[in-house]
């Protein structure tokens, strides 16, 4: 099992973003781990802090940079796990900037849990008005959880930024199984707080799965109060405003880890400027299936990022 313990925050406080230097070995211990390329690239990582909480965040900028893409990624996960997709956007020479979910990765927080989604949705808030610019809207591309983070963002945050297009890949609103939890939950949260995690199937590309169960920054129980909190949200989007924001909502067919047949219909409501690509075949982990689906994930980004620059 490898381990990161020697990544302090106190060696890297807020708010310097540390370019990466040969004494700071155990960060190029982490990228080489993660696999993590950023061979050509300006890389710089560091915590901000938020609230009760340090949050490890990393940007990736190539030279001559377009413009900024912030990626987010999903439950249990963490921005390492991202690599396709950022080796894929740097190449066409965008920067990327991410951080991990409190609780997630090497952020601080209890593991894979939250008392209320709106913690996620005031993190993300308070790391778009810090490092994005304002003046060069930035693309986003979120992941499952992490695209209902921007979905609560958008729909609920006054002071919401707009974006030049958001791409939502396997959208988190309800789970699979949400009856079943909406029932048992209520009766078994005074006496049970987590179950072991069940490491599913969700992605076609066996190596990934693998990796996934060596993963020293995954997490093996599933919080019950997790479970609580996602469902309390989801009942609060009932009576949100739509949302003038242009967005993609990219989603596998084979997806059963989402329910996407009710998620989809319901976010169009609420994004009425939005478009829908269905990846015939995917699963729930679209940026880390097998090549052949996630090339064509990332070449549908690609076609609408290239059609919003004309614009």
């Amino acid at each position: 099992m490898y381990s990161f313990q020697s990544l302090d925050k106190e060696q890297f406080p807020f708010p310097t973003l540390y370019r990466q230097k040969e004494e700071y070995h155990q960060i190029t211990d982490y990228l080489q781990f993660y696999k993590l390329d950023v061979s050509n690239l300006q890389y710089e990582f560091g915590f901000f802090d938020h609230r009760s909480h340090s949050f490890f965040m990393q940007r990736f900028r190539p030279e001559n940079k377009r413009g900024t893409i912030v990626v987010l990624h999903g439950y249990y996960d963490h921005s390492a796990t991202l690599k396709h997709a950022i080796r894929y956007f740097t190449n066409m020479k965008y920067e990327v900037i991410c951080y991990d979910l409190q609780g997630h990765g090497l952020s601080t927080g209890e593991k894979a849990t939250i008392k209320e989604f709106s913690q996620y949705r005031e993190a993300f808030s308070h790391f778009i008005h810090t490092y994005c610019q304002k003046e060069f809207p930035p693309f986003v591309v979120a992941h499952s959880t992490g695209a209902g983070v921007v979905v609560d963002y958008l729909l609920k945050d006054s002071h919401a930024c707009p974006f030049r297009h958001v791409f939502f890949l396997a959208p988190l609103v309800r789970m699979k199984g949400w009856q079943l939890a909406a029932l048992s939950i209520p009766l078994l949260f005074p006496y049970v707080k987590s179950f072991k995690r069940i490491f599913r199937h969700n992605s076609s590309d066996k190596a990934y799965l693998q990796e996934v169960q060596r993963d020293p920054l995954q997490f093996t129980r599933l919080p019950l109060e997790w479970i609580k909190a996602v469902q309390a949200w989801t009942r609060t989007l009932d009576n949100t405003r739509a949302s003038t924001q242009e967005v993609t909502f990219i989603q596998g067919n084979k997806d059963k880890t989402v329910l996407h047949r009710y998620n989809l219909p319901f976010l169009q409501k609420k994004f009425p400027h939005s478009s829908c690509i269905i990846v015939d075949g995917g699963d729930h982990q679209l940026l880390n299936e097998k090549e052949i689906f996630r090339n064509i994930v990332l070449q549908k980004i690609e076609k609408v990022v290239q059609t919003k620059e004309k614009e």
